[in-house]
């Protein structure tokens, strides 16, 4: 991943979290790129290379608790310059894995055009 979009990615997740937060929810970071740092310098190949467990590569991005501690959700933070239907794909095994993720996906331009 190039520099901007790392950039972008990162900038995205720490604005979904500063607004969870100030609501007064709990944000526990939980992907691998927060629990493995060192990943994030790896080409795909070095990362899949590692053979991590499809648990921890799958691992949404937060673990958000609610005021009150007594429920927890699987939040997924994406940055996207377009939305598309990839992305949903991209997340497929993912949602499959965990059965209820929230998805929050920020996108850089809005499409003109109805996806109908």
């Amino acid at each position: 991943m190039d520099f901007i979009n790392r950039l972008k990615g990162n900038l995205t997740e720490t604005v979904v979290k500063a607004l969870l937060v100030d609501e007064g929810y709990r944000v526990i970071d939980s992907g691998i790129e927060h629990l493995v740092r060192e990943t994030t310098c790896l080409t795909q190949n070095e990362y899949l290379d590692l053979g991590f467990s499809d648990q921890l590569r799958k691992m949404p991005d937060f673990i958000v608790l609610n005021k009150e501690q007594t429920k927890s959700h699987l939040i997924e933070v994406k940055y996207r310059t377009w939305w598309d239907f990839q992305l949903i794909h991209d997340l497929r095994e993912q949602v499959a894995f965990y059965k209820r993720i929230i998805l929050v996906c920020v996108n850089a331009k809005v499409l003109s055009q109805s996806l109908a």
